[in-house]
Formats: C-alpha cells, sequence, structure tokens
C-alpha cells in the first residue's frame, strides 16, 4: 500500500467515525427542539416524555433536568418536578433559576418540615464547599497547579536572587491555595458520593418503624418531601428526614436525585 493509498484509507476511517457521533447530535438537538416545542404549545406531558427520551440517551445536563422539572411542574407532577429540579441543582448550585424555581416547587408540598439547626461554622463549611460546581472548582485546581509549576521552574532556571526570591514566594503560595483547593474538592466529591437524598413521588406514604408491613406507623410524608436514605434491607430503606426523624420506607415510594 503507498502512502496516498494509506492516507485516503486513513480519512475514510475518520469519516466513517465521525458520521454516526455527528448523527446522533444531530438527533439529540431535534429531539431538545421538539421537547421545547411541545412545552411552549403547553403540552407539558409529551415534552417530559421527550425530556426523559433525551436523558435515556446519556444526556446529563442542568438544562434537559432544568426543563423536565418545568415540565412535570406544569403537568401537576411535583414529586418529579423537584427531583429533577434538585439534579440540575446538583451540576449546577449557584444557578438562580434553577434554585428559584425549586424553592418554588417546595412551597407547593404539604411537609413543612424544620430542620435541626447546624453550628454556624458547621453551616458556612457545608455552604462553601458546595459553592461551586464539582467540575468548575476542577477547572480552578488544574489552572492552580498550572502556576504552581511555572513559577517551581521559574524558580529553578531564574538567574538573579531576586527573581528567585519572587518566584518562590509566588509557587510557595500557589503550593497552599492549590492544596486547600484540593482538599475542598475531595470533600466535595466525598459529600457528593455519601449524600444519597431522595425525593417521595408517591402522594402520601407512612414511614415504619421496621422494614415490614406490620411495623408501626411513625409519620407520614407526602409527595414532594426531601428525605436521606440511611440504609436498605431487600426492599426497603431507613431514611432521615430534615428534622432528625428516622424510619423505613419501601423503596418504591422514592427515587434518589
Amino acid at each position: 500500500m503507498s502512502m496516498t493509498d494509506f492516507k485516503y484509507l486513513l480519512v475514510g476511517l475518520i469519516i466513517i467515525l465521525l458520521v454516526p457521533i455527528n448523527t446522533e447530535a444531530e438527533e439529540l438537538d431535534a429531539l431538545f427542539s421538539s421537547a421545547n416545542s411541545h412545552y411552549t404549545q403547553q403540552e407539558y406531558v409529551r415534552a417530559a416524555e421527550i425530556y426523559e427520551d433525551i436523558i435515556v440517551a446519556g444526556v446529563v445536563s442542568e438544562e434537559v433536568f432544568y426543563n423536565l422539572g418545568n415540565s412535570y411542574f406544569k403537568a401537576g407532577e411535583l414529586g418529579l418536578a423537584i427531583l429533577n429540579f434538585e439534579r440540575a441543582k446538583k451540576l449546577n448550585p449557584d444557578d438562580e433559576d434553577i434554585n428559584f424555581n425549586l424553592n418554588l416547587a417546595y412551597r407547593e408540598t404539604i411537609d413543612k418540615i424544620e430542620p435541626v439547626p447546624q453550628v454556624f461554622y458547621e453551616e458556612w463549611w457545608d455552604n462553601f464547599v458546595t459553592s461551586y460546581p464539582v467540575n468548575r472548582r476542577a477547572l480552578i485546581l488544574l489552572a492552580l497547579i498550572w502556576v504552581f509549576c511555572i513559577s517551581a521552574i521559574s524558580y529553578v532556571l531564574a538567574g538573579r536572587p531576586f527573581l528567585k526570591k519572587i518566584s518562590f514566594i509566588v509557587a510557595a503560595v500557589f503550593f497552599f491555595v492549590s492544596s486547600m483547593t484540593g482538599v475542598v474538592l475531595w470533600k466535595q466529591l466525598s459529600s457528593i458520593e455519601q449524600n444519597r437524598a431522595a425525593i417521595i413521588l408517591n402522594p402520601s406514604v407512612y414511614v415504619k418503624s421496621s422494614p415490614d408491613d406490620e411495623g408501626s406507623n411513625v409519620f407520614m410524608l407526602h409527595e414532594g418531601t426531601k428525605v436521606d436514605v440511611l440504609d436498605s434491607l431487600q426492599n426497603w430503606s431507613k431514611i432521615k428526614i430534615a428534622n432528625g426523624n428516622v424510619g423505613w420506607l419501601r423503596t418504591g415510594d422514592f427515587e434518589l436525585i
């Protein structure tokens, strides 16, 4: 095979690989436009179905979850609306539109549970850890590491004592800042991994004292209430609500965020 033939073969393979990707992207764009069109025409159930299809296809973004939440909210599906607003917030916690609509949806819930008050520094730390999306904080960390590396190389290569001193100070500062950012990012990732928050989807459910139907009813929860899943046993899950109360629910009564 000549070099020219090899080039043609390589170009052909690239085209074959890229065409399905472009076709799939165009199909997803068409689905997204179709869902938006149904939403503007007040066909909220159909819009929600198409947004769900987009998510099943592997597209995970705050925009899709946000639009899906809006569709469910307009369709009267409060639990599913809150679930998807929460998923959108998980990807972009400081988005004003997401937070506004999520708070609006929570006002429609029946259960008004007063959370256990946090010590002020714990509340500040939790807010600080979740103040940036994971991907944005990761990019910040990467930029800080690059500046540290450049400063360290400048320190090694600098000939003048003054430049060495400046490079050393800059490298030390950015090493400290990048280390702290790395710790916060690790805490944020650990929190996301350990956090098994869920939303009640049934209109009303009894929380049991034990993981069986014979257990006594401890309290009742309603659609849209947020719970933390602590443990699972067969078809039952141990949950905790914001005021600290715990009990058992059937796993099908809620969906993880």
